[in-house]
């Protein structure tokens, strides 16, 4: 299956209900389980996972002008964030990371009409 694929089966990453901008959520992933923190804000920020052993955080992304992300989802060990880079014309990115090996897989363009968030 597709990195595509793969995100539109996984699920979604929750913002916080009482600041929808934001996430601040713990992930479960891997045997035996293990957790991890993903943080970041929608609107022109990057997307980090914090591990217990790393405080300091990774991000899951290179940090560019007017990023926005859409939408955060996990499955199994991985970690999807479906976002834009915005300034003088609009790209669409996903990230896929592995929460086990702690390491970014694959960002690439993807086009909107191929992928499918549920929040905007």
């Amino acid at each position: 299956m597709s990195a595509i694929g793969n995100f539109q089966s996984a699920a979604v990453v929750p913002k916080l209900v009482d600041a929808p901008e934001e996430w601040n959520a713990t992930v479960t992933f891997g045997a035996p389980a293990a957790t991890a923190r993903v943080i970041g804000r929608e609107h022109q920020y990057t997307i980090r996972v914090i591990f217990a052993d790393a405080p300091e955080g990774t991000q899951v992304f290179d940090p560019q002008d007017y990023t926005n992300t859409i939408e955060i989802r996990v499955k199994d060990s991985t970690l999807y964030v479906y976002r834009s880079i915005t300034l003088f014309w609009v790209e669409y990115h996903l990230a896929v990371f592995d929460l086990a090996t702690r390491r970014r897989v694959a960002d690439f363009l993807v086009s909107p009409e191929d992928m499918q968030p549920t929040q905007r």
